[in-house]
């Protein structure tokens, strides 16, 4: 009743930081593992349900985009798959670092939004078109950036993402979520990478995988439907039994949904402006966590 009181109190005083609004767990409130996208006092209506061991160990309940509580159960899914750079890896600060001080080298200064708005447009357009190693798409990323910005980039300016890409390290949460994941699922990567470049990332994350599907492989980037379709015949599974993971909705929520596979959207922008190294895009997924250790807690 304790508990009660001061979540009907907090809520209307509008006392509960953001975080904490996404899961009345972290209040002490709730017992059966809520995620909500937003919080109201009528969500508490779901703590309410007969407590059991048993029931909270295969489901959790969540809160989509329109605010009804869907089950979930977690024991359906074989696979869970994993878009690498965003995702599991910190790429947007790769990126800043790496372009920042190529920019600044010409005498130019602009925000670490700017620069993520610039790689969103032109590493979409460079994938769009024929296929080409994703090494090359960042040369072109740099080219184009280039031109946007009127100076002419060295050769080994225009190699320079490529070459970075093996020091882009895992998130804190990352190592941790994928070793408890591999306890319970088989684990995959579908990632728009070439093959040789996410070698140098699978030593940062200490995990044996037991699927890796790269677009070098498919001759496709995401989101392109192919991408995912080529994965669930490598795994030799049905729709239904994989799971996937992901932070872009872009390239990865929206194709995912449109084959009906459940998807987790790890909103890892959720207090940050702008759209960081993505396009903009509109799909709900299953779920939306805030981080992989969100996540993790919840299962």
């Amino acid at each position: 009743m304790v508990n009660l009181k001061k979540f009907i109190i907090f809520s209307f005083l509008g006392l509960i930081p953001h975080r904490q609004r996404r899961c009345l767990k972290l209040l002490g409130v709730c017992r059966h593992k809520v995620a909500c996208r937003r919080l109201s006092p009528c969500d508490f209506s779901l703590c309410l349900l007969p407590y059991s061991r048993s029931f909270e160990s295969n489901y959790f309940f969540e809160q989509n985009y329109y605010g009804d509580a869907k089950l979930m159960n977690l024991e359906n899914f074989e696979i869970v798959s994993f878009d690498c750079y965003g995702t599991l890896i910190d790429w947007e600060s790769g990126i800043i670092t790496v372009l920042k001080n190529l920019i600044a080298n010409h005498q130019i200064n602009i925000s670490p939004q700017q620069i993520l708005e610039m790689f969103a447009k032109f590493e979409s357009e460079a994938e769009a078109g024929e296929y080409i190693k994703y090494r090359e798409v960042l040369k072109q990323v740099v080219e184009k950036i280039g031109k946007e910005l009127n100076f002419q980039p060295t050769e080994s300016e225009l190699n320079s993402l490529a070459n970075s890409i093996k020091n882009w390290q895992p998130f804190p949460d990352t190592i941790t979520a994928l070793q408890t994941l591999k306890q319970k699922y088989r684990i995959a990567i579908i990632s728009n990478i070439d093959d040789d470049l996410f070698t140098d990332t699978a030593k940062h994350l200490q995990i044996e995988f037991d699927f890796v599907i790269t677009a070098q492989q498919i001759k496709s980037y995401k989101p392109s439907q192919k991408n995912f379709k080529t994965a669930i015949k490598k795994m030799e599974i049905t729709p239904e039994k994989l799971l996937h993971i992901a932070q872009s909705i872009y390239h990865d929520i929206v194709p995912a949904k449109a084959m009906g596979l459940s998807t987790i959207w790890v909103n890892r922008r959720q207090e940050k402006e702008g759209l960081g190294a993505t396009l903009p895009a509109s799909e709900k997924p299953d779920l939306e966590v805030p981080d992989l250790k969100t996540l993790v807690d919840l299962i």
